[in-house]
């Protein structure tokens, strides 16, 4: 209600965020309420640029030369629908016909699906032979600079980029970006040759955060700590309960617990400075949580010295949370 009155009054929606703490179990209802109060969100979720539309297609890619061309991995390249294919091929005549040939893994020395294809087959073979080569080209390239010109050939080859979405565009773009800079640093460093290019790249993607651009207009809603050092008019931060809030340093992860224990290594929690933060983060801020919410009855985290909503004008009728309040009163229902 808080964020219907602000909007109402003339706040700029993007310049509204919402943080959540263990958007888990508190994501559902803060979607519920902001359906019934009429307030669009827009729920912002960074995801690794592995499962980015150029991520996947990579890993697609170097599977396909990994397993041999197994009928799993072909499905996989194929089949999935956000990728345009040029018009004259024909993606899925190639598995039909694996699907007729019950093709499902390599034999030691066999290519089973060229041994599978008829003559009838010219059009399924240039086509499969042309994923073999690109493939294989990709998963074999010697370094980043032969990963990059390997990529790009497929993707001239095969796709019709004019099919991609603008944000499947910039999802590619940013991992060709990534490649580069991976490229200049082993230039750089005098790597010479680097074997196994692909699987170096594919971690450095599964490693890498990636958020798009959004045109959606409705407020924006973040993972609790993501937007602490944001300043927007109004911040809401929700669901600081004790332990939704909480945000553990572990350094040295990597070792066993003896290990880092006999380096000094010791685990920290960073929630009460994070909080401290997000208090600052926008012109306006309001800290929040509920005693009985989504995980039970919590006490507020530690950082937070709770005050009555009535005590800062945010308290707001049972009645104000039904829409139709009038009717149901009339009804006798209310």
């Amino acid at each position: 209600l808080s964020v219907q009155k602000a909007i109402a009054e003339g706040c700029d929606p993007s310049r509204i965020l919402i943080s959540v703490a263990a958007p888990e179990s508190a994501l559902p209802i803060l979607e519920r309420e902001a359906a019934v109060a009429g307030v669009a969100l827009d729920l912002r979720e960074a995801q690794p640029l592995s499962s980015s539309a150029g991520g996947r297609l990579l890993s697609d890619l170097a599977l396909l030369a990994q397993s041999q061309r197994s009928f799993s991995a072909m499905r996989s390249l194929l089949l999935d629908r956000s990728r345009p294919w040029k018009a004259e091929l024909d993606p899925r005549a190639l598995i039909d016909l694996g699907i007729r040939k019950h093709i499902l893994a390599a034999l030691p020395g066999v290519d089973i699906w060229e041994a599978s294809m008829g003559p009838k087959d010219d059009k399924e073979r240039r086509l499969y032979r042309g994923l073999r080569s690109a493939s294989e080209r990709i998963a074999e390239a010697a370094g980043f600079s032969q990963l990059r010109s390997a990529f790009d050939a497929f993707r001239r080859a095969f796709l019709d980029e004019t099919g991609w979405t603008p944000a499947q565009n910039d999802e590619i773009a940013r991992c060709i970006r990534e490649l580069e800079a991976l490229e200049e640093a082993s230039k750089a460093a005098g790597l010479g040759p680097i074997k196994g290019a692909a699987g170096a790249f594919l971690e450095e993607l599964e490693e890498l955060r990636y958020l798009p651009v959004s045109d959606s207009g409705g407020v924006q809603v973040y993972r609790f700590p993501v937007a602490a050092g944001c300043l927007p008019e109004l911040h809401f931060v929700i669901n600081l309960s004790e332990g939704a809030a909480q945000a553990a340093s572990r350094p040295l992860a990597f070792l066993r617990d003896d290990e880092r224990e006999s380096l000094g290594a010791h685990d920290r929690d960073l929630s009460a400075g994070l909080i401290a933060l997000l208090s600052r983060s926008g012109e306006r801020v309001i800290l929040s949580y509920s005693e009985d919410g989504p995980d039970g009855i919590r006490a507020p985290h530690m950082a937070i010295d709770p005050r009555p909503p009535e005590s800062l004008g945010l308290a707001a009728g049972r009645d104000a949370w039904l829409a139709n309040a009038d009717g149901l009163a009339r009804a006798g229902l209310a």
